[in-house]
């Protein structure tokens, strides 16, 4: 009986053994799983964070692009405004050239007819000079007579 007992001890024993070691790799599988669990949620966590990163750059680039495309619009806008500027002066000069061309064409006219009067003037002076001269040469031949 003895060797019944002792063998019911050792298996005893041997069975609170494997229940011990069932146990601890219980604990272990159930702490795997946990630390697998959290590196899941880290891993999750980081790919949101890093959807957010990329989220914000393209923002950033959005809006990058958005100003520099306002600063070209602003720029041709500018550079339109200066254009026009530079044809209405154009403009005004070429009309300021015509406008002088036409008072120099009616001032050049003027002197012409100016000459022209100047000379019928100083041709009826001579015509009259003329016939003064001979109307004294013929009261002094008159006269003579």
């Amino acid at each position: 009986m003895e060797e019944e007992e002792i063998e019911k001890e050792i298996n005893e024993e041997i069975k609170i053994k494997e229940e011990k070691e069932k146990e601890e790799i219980e604990e272990e599988i159930e702490k795997e799983e946990k630390q697998i669990k959290v590196k899941e949620e880290n891993d999750e966590i980081e790919e949101i964070k890093e959807e957010e990163e990329i989220e914000e750059e393209e923002d950033d680039i959005e809006e990058k692009d958005e100003e520099i495309k306002e600063e070209i619009e602003e720029e041709e806008e500018i550079e339109k405004e200066k254009e026009d500027e530079e044809i209405k002066e154009k403009i005004k000069e070429e009309k300021k050239e015509i406008e002088e061309d036409e008072i120099e064409e009616e001032d050049e006219e003027k002197k012409d007819e100016n000459v022209e009067k100047d000379e019928e003037i100083e041709k009826k002076t001579e015509e009259e000079n003329e016939i003064e001269k001979e109307e004294i040469k013929t009261e002094k031949e008159r006269r003579m007579r």
